[in-house]
């Protein structure tokens, strides 16, 4: 029973229940599913392509895709900020498109990870697609020493801009990571996202988000 990792299966069963309380009834279950290709171009500078295609309806129908394209650069002390834009395709609709900045900082005490990311969301309106502006600021806990696999638990509230100044949405996002290879991670993570201070019904989505991600070799 040496060999036998108490830790591990405690971290496990803590997400598990995790899932649990907080997969209530929802509006809808959806699922995202993503490949990101992600390249070196300098020593703290990282380039990443991610096409996202997502299922709605309870896992039952095409809802729409989009890609992700972003630069991201270290800056030193566990600080590092990103540049993100999100162009959307949406049947029958018109497209979308977000920008982001982050900012983020993240730290490693012995067994245990965090990191915190502050994002300024700005929707690019047109006058048949009009979307919201927030700030978010997401928080992760990770649990580490457990080889190539890392569960992690964060928590995102989004505080709305517009003249408007109230939060109005929160996600839950119990998940793992999971390292195959040195240049090769797959992530899962189960999204709890409860919106509210609305002007009509609040929202309930349980949403489940696949990443594979894949770093090219250096040039």
């Amino acid at each position: 029973m040496k060999n036998f990792n108490y830790q591990f299966f405690l971290q496990v069963a803590i997400l598990l229940l995790s899932v649990s309380y907080l997969q209530a009834q929802a509006d809808d279950n959806i699922i995202w599913a993503s490949v990101s290709l992600k390249q070196n171009i300098k020593e703290k500078t990282t380039l990443a392509l991610t096409p996202i295609f997502r299922l709605n309806d309870n896992i039952s129908d095409y809802q729409n895709m989009s890609i992700d394209y972003s630069i991201r650069r270290k800056l030193g002390k566990g600080w590092s900020t990103q540049l993100l834009g999100r162009t959307w395709f949406v049947p029958n609709a018109k497209n979308r498109q977000f920008i982001w900045l982050d900012v983020a900082y993240n730290k490693k005490f012995e067994k245990i990870g965090l990191g915190s990311l502050v994002r300024y969301h700005y929707a690019v309106n047109f006058p048949e697609q009009s979307d919201d502006d927030f700030i978010r600021w997401k928080t992760t806990f990770s649990f580490l020493g457990l080889g190539r696999v890392t569960p992690f638990f964060a928590i995102e509230p989004w505080f709305r801009l517009d003249g408007v100044g109230k939060f109005q949405r929160i996600r839950y996002q119990p998940g793992v990571k999971i390292g195959i290879t040195d240049r090769v991670a797959a992530t899962m993570v189960y999204w709890r996202e409860h919106s509210f201070n609305l002007d009509g019904d609040n929202i309930n989505f349980n949403m489940y988000v696949i990443n594979l991600s894949y770093l090219l070799p250096d040039r």
